[in-house]
């Protein structure tokens, strides 16, 4: 025959099978169709027989998954198109990066110190104050720790330092911060299995509705595995996340970590980030959308460089993106020359 026509059921079970006996047949020649019911019998009594009839004509070419003919594609192409699913707090940020997408990995690397770990929660915040739902996934902190961090983000002051702190004041700021379940903190410290990380992310993907994850930081990750590779084990990990992306249409923001430079001054001292500067593995940057160095002296009171290292998004670009300021005073980052949102209150009201 030149061409047959697959009418099964169509419950999962009888798509499976479907596809089973049309790989048995020639390429091109075998076609399933779909009925408006559960099987032929029943869209037949509900629909007539010009139900089926329709569903003869129409059968598709069976193609194995994965494999998607460009006739098929005006679904995913007819519709708005956004050069980002969000922006960043800081102009530059957005100018280098066209902003942030569900579905990439942005990777933050720095010398110890830096501050990567204020930068990735200075972006949460932000989110969660435009009403997005974020994963913190910290593994070098307690939840205690990172709870306090976004409260104080919120309020505009460094609240564990102030120790005649009033209650009603702090129930204020935790209820503002955590009572519309938004921001979701992972239990966790040191080292983690990527398949236990997968299961995590998945649930707080499906069940808790988040669209963006943060993971601090990926060394950390394989830190505590005994006799592991850590470049692949770093393979592993970062295979999955991006996966993970993909599959779920997420939002990822990782810190990574750098190798000390074997001469020279260090990145604690200012040097300039690379890719190659990435400590653990090569996959870190392949499988980044965007990787982002900050570059600061700690010795000096000077801003810290963001510089976009890779930039995968098209009409995205490299090179620096501006400068961060840290105020001592309220641990807030703000672009030099532009306030970050909220940062010009101490109530919080702009905050979030």
């Amino acid at each position: 025959f030149d061409g047959v026509i697959l009418m099964f059921d169509m419950d999962s079970q009888g798509q499976a099978a479907a596809g089973k006996v049309a790989e048995l047949l020639p390429p091109g020649r075998c076609k399933i169709a779909t009925t408006p019911r559960k099987d032929a019998n029943a869209s037949l009594i509900e629909f007539g027989g010009s139900s089926i009839v329709d569903a003869i004509w129409r059968a598709r070419v069976y193609r194995p998954d994965g494999i998607v003919a460009g006739e098929d594609t005006w679904d995913l192409v007819n519709c708005p198109m956004s050069p980002s699913d969000h922006e960043y707090p800081w102009r530059g940020l957005n100018e280098r990066t066209l902003g942030a997408r569900r579905g990439e990995i942005v990777t933050f690397c720095a010398g110890t110190g830096a501050g990567k770990s204020t930068t990735v929660k200075e972006i949460a915040s932000y989110f969660l104050s435009k009403g997005e739902t974020i994963g913190y996934i910290a593994l070098e902190e307690s939840v205690r720790s990172a709870a306090i961090d976004f409260m104080s983000i919120y309020a505009n002051k460094m609240l564990h330092l102030d120790k005649n702190l009033d209650e009603k004041y702090r129930r204020e700021i935790w209820e503002a911060v955590f009572s519309d379940n938004r921001l979701y903190l992972y239990d966790h410290w040191g080292s983690v299995d990527v398949d236990i990380l997968s299961t995590r992310i998945r649930y707080l993907v499906r069940h808790c509705n988040v669209g963006w994850i943060v993971l601090d930081h990926l060394s950390i990750m394989v830190s505590g595995i005994e006799g592991g590779d850590e470049r692949r084990l770093i393979d592993n990990i970062m295979t999955t996340l991006r996966s993970l992306a993909e599959e779920l249409n997420i939002g990822m923001f990782i810190v990574s970590h750098l190798k000390r430079p074997q001469q020279g001054k260090g990145h604690e001292d200012g040097k300039q980030v690379t890719l190659s500067d990435l400590r653990g593995s090569g996959s870190i940057a392949q499988l980044s959308d965007f990787v982002i160095g900050l570059e600061r002296d700690q010795q000096s009171d000077g801003e810290t460089n963001i510089r976009v290292l890779k930039a995968r998004y098209k009409g995205a670009s490299t090179g620096l993106a501006g400068n961060l300021f840290y105020n001592t005073e309220t641990g807030r980052l703000s672009e030099c020359g532009r306030s970050t949102v909220g940062q010009d209150r101490s109530d919080g009201q702009e905050a979030f």
